[in-house]
């Protein structure tokens, strides 16, 4: 199955319960969790794995409980966190869209053109997402906030933020 069929859905942060319930932090794109969802695709060393859904509750805000079929004991469930979750984009009713995700790799610029480096991860572990930069041979986190992003340039491969002052010595 081609990778471009699919849509980041979130990752799984946590393990819930003793039952093999787990935290799926969701894709902050997301306006609301797709919940006529059967299935999904857990990444493993860059393959997709089907995974049935048993049931789904609201967790938090932007988290959701997950119950996997096959998957019943903690230790099971372990085995599942920090992993990135996918579905099909058909699952998906929304006008094709540019991800988050999708900036991995781009090279960012502050507003005077300045680089700031190259995008590595998008940190979705918590409730505000974070791009992790690569920055003078040092990680940086910059708060995926599109207010500050001014333009993306798809072909280019190159993100332009105007960010506020102070912020990129916040992490020096």
């Amino acid at each position: 199955m081609d990778k471009n069929e699919h849509f980041y859905l979130g990752t799984i942060s946590r393990k819930f319960s003793f039952k093999g319930e787990v935290v799926l932090q969701i894709n902050p794109e997301l306006q609301t969790y797709p919940n006529h969802i059967k299935s999904v695709f857990v990444e493993f060393q860059q393959k997709r794995i089907p995974y049935f859904i048993e049931f789904t509750k609201a967790h938090k805000k932007s988290s959701l409980r997950v119950k996997f079929e096959d998957v019943s004991t903690e230790q099971e469930a372990e085995q599942l966190v920090k992993h990135d979750v996918y579905i099909l984009k058909s699952e998906i009713d929304f006008d094709e869209e540019f991800s988050l995700k999708d900036l991995i790799s781009f090279t960012a610029y502050d507003e005077n053109d300045e680089r700031i480096g190259k995008i590595i991860n998008l940190n979705t572990s918590t409730p505000q997402a974070f791009f992790e930069i690569e920055f003078n041979e040092k990680q940086i986190l910059i708060p995926a906030n599109e207010d500050w992003i001014v333009e993306i340039d798809e072909d280019q491969k190159e993100i332009f933020f105007e960010l506020p002052d102070g912020l990129l010595d916040l992490n020096v």
